[in-house]
């Protein structure tokens, strides 16, 4: 696989996960801690995953 195919795709799930994470705070009227905190536990479990 090409570098660049590789962080097309890595941006593209990181762009995915940061408008889930959004709108899911925006729906439930979270405080902005919690948003970080999504967005900490997101990395996470991106990380952890590999891709």
């Amino acid at each position: 696989m090409k570098l660049n195919s590789f962080l097309k795709k890595v941006a593209l799930i990181d762009i995915t996960i940061f408008v889930v994470v959004t709108l899911l705070c925006e729906i439930k009227n979270l405080i902005l801690r919690y948003y970080v905190d999504f967005l900490t536990y997101a990395g996470f479990a991106l990380v952890c995953i590999g891709r």
